[in-house]
Parts: structure tokens; C-alpha cells; sequence
């Protein structure tokens, strides 16, 4: 038979480690994934391309990129 290693440890530690295991464990189960928009308004999407909102719309207006609007306002479909 060979000897086991003895492993020392402070109880008070283990308890707090296991108090922040436990409330990790509840943050995790908090999460809700949800999926990227499928549109975005024209802003936000001039925004991550680089350009104005002008671009955007007429880059609609020639098709070249697929939009909607939603109450006035013009929907830009992200990939």
C-alpha cells in the first residue's frame, strides 16, 4: 500500500470558497442567452460599418442591402 498524501486546509477557507462556488452557481443559472437581432436600426448599423446613415439608406434605396421599417423607422437586416 502506498502512503497518501496529507492535504491541509483551513476550514474557514473552504467555507468561503464554497459560498462563492454556490453563488457562482446561481449567476450562471440567472444567464439568458439570447440571439443577436436579426435587424437593427440604420444607425447602429452605419455605426459598425464605418459610414453615415445617408449610406445606409441609399444602400437600401439600390437593394444592395436588405432593411425593413418598422414604425418609421428604417431596419437594416445583420448578418
Amino acid at each position: 500500500m502506498t502512503a497518501q498524501p496529507m492535504i491541509l486546509f483551513d476550514p474557514d477557507a473552504l467555507a468561503r470558497l464554497e459560498e462563492k462556488f454556490d453563488r457562482l452557481a446561481d449567476a450562471i443559472e440567472r444567464v439568458q442567452m439570447a440571439p443577436p437581432p436579426a435587424f437593427v436600426p440604420a444607425s447602429d448599423y452605419a455605426a459598425r460599418v464605418g459610414v453615415t446613415r445617408r449610406t445606409v439608406a441609399r444602400w437600401a434605396e439600390t437593394g444592395l442591402i436588405e432593411t425593413r421599417r418598422h414604425g418609421g423607422k428604417l431596419m437594416v437586416k445583420v448578418e
